[in-house]
C-alpha cells in the first residue's frame, strides 16, 4: 500500500513514536496536573475521637431557638408605620410643613404627590409600603390646605382644616431637640370627660405621633413635648423643648420648638378616607370666600 512505501523511505529515528501524547499539549497539561498533584501535602485526617466528641451542653440548636417561648419580662417591639403623603399642587410653605411633620416622627414614610381627586387611593398605598397610618396633606387651588389623618386599613379618618402655618424655619425659635428621639404626648381637652368624637381624635393622635418602642431610627431621649390642645372647636398644636432647671429644686422649663399648626375638625368619615360622614363641621363660609373679604383673615396664605 502507500502508506507502507512512505513510511519505508522515512528513517526510523525521524518517525514519532506511537501512541505518544507527551509532545502535544492535552499530554503536556496533564504532566503538569500530576507533578501538581504530588506535591500538595497529604490531607489531614480527622480523629475518631474528635468525630464522636459530644457537643457542649449550653449549645442551643436552632430548632430550640425556634420553639423556645419568649420572656415576657422582655420589651415588645411596636410595629407601626406613618405614610406621609401630599396631593399635587402643594406649595412651598405647605412642603415645610410637611418636612416638619416627618422630622418630628422617626416612623414616617414619605411618598410621592397623589392626585387630589382620588385621596382613597391613600388606603392602597399604606398597604404597599405595610404602614399602619397615615397623614395627607391635601391642597386646593395652591391656598387651602386640608388634613386628613387615618388608620389603614379599615379607618377611622378625621379631615382637617388648617387655618395657618407657621413652620421652623419661619419662626425661629430658641428651642430644639434630638432629631429622633421620642416625645411626651399632652391632650388637653381629649379625656374621658370629653365627647365621644373628641376622646376618638385623641387616640389618633396617640397612635399617629407616639414613637414605637425600640424602633431602628429612634433615640432613647426624651427632651420634648408634642401637645394638642382643644378650645372653641379649633385644635392648637404646638411642640416644647424640654430645658433643665435653672435651680436645683426647681421644676423643668418649655422653649417652643415649633411647627404651629392651629386646624379645624371638618368631617369624621367612618372608613379610610371614604364613606359616610358620622360627625360633619361645616364652615359658615367657604375659606376662599373669607379670604377675599378679608386678605388678613384665617386664609394661610
Amino acid at each position: 500500500s502507500t502508506q507502507s512505501t512512505w513510511e519505508n523511505r522515512i528513517p526510523s529515528h525521524a518517525m514519532p513514536p506511537k501512541n505518544s501524547q507527551a509532545q502535544t499539549g492535552a499530554g503536556q497539561k496533564r504532566a503538569r496536573k500530576s507533578e501538581k498533584a504530588a506535591k500538595l501535602p497529604p490531607p489531614k485526617v480527622q480523629k475518631t475521637e474528635e468525630v464522636n466528641k459530644p457537643a457542649k451542653a449550653n449549645i442551643v440548636t436552632v430548632v430550640e431557638k425556634a420553639t423556645k417561648p419568649k420572656d415576657p419580662s422582655q420589651p415588645r417591639k411596636e410595629k407601626k408605620k406613618v405614610l406621609i403623603v401630599a396631593s399635587r399642587g402643594i406649595t412651598q410653605r405647605y412642603r415645610h410643613l410637611q418636612s416638619d411633620f416627618i422630622s418630628l416622627m422617626p416612623h414616617s414614610k414619605k411618598e410621592g404627590k397623589q392626585e387630589a381627586r382620588e385621596p382613597y387611593l391613600i388606603n392602597e398605598v399604606c398597604a404597599l409600603h405595610s404602614c399602619t397610618h397615615g397623614v395627607y396633606f391635601e391642597v386646593r387651588k395652591k391656598q387651602d390646605l386640608y388634613l386628613w389623618m387615618s388608620v389603614s386599613p379599615n379607618g377611622p379618618s378625621i379631615k382637617f382644616h388648617v387655618l395657618s402655618v407657621h413652620t421652623m424655619d419661619e419662626l425661629r425659635l430658641t428651642g430644639n431637640c434630638l432629631k429622633g428621639s421620642r416625645p411626651i404626648l399632652q391632650l388637653a381637652g381629649f379625656g374621658e370627660d370629653a365627647p365621644p368624637h373628641l376622646q376618638l381624635m385623641g387616640e389618633l393622635f396617640k397612635q399617629v405621633f407616639s414613637t414605637p418602642n425600640l424602633h431602628p431610627r429612634s433615640k432613647p431621649f426624651i427632651d420634648h413635648i408634642v401637645s394638642f390642645f382643644h378650645a372653641d372647636g379649633v385644635v392648637w398644636f404646638r411642640n416644647y423643648q424640654v430645658c433643665a432647671p435653672e435651680q436645683v429644686n426647681g421644676p423643668p422649663s418649655l422653649v417652643e420648638i415649633g411647627p404651629r399648626a392651629p386646624t379645624q375638625v371638618l368631617s369624621q368619615p367612618d372608613p379610610h378616607l371614604r364613606g359616610q360622614f358620622w360627625r360633619a363641621h361645616t364652615l359658615p363660609e367657604p375659606p376662599l370666600r373669607v379670604a377675599k373679604q378679608d386678605p388678613r383673615g384665617c386664609s394661610p396664605q
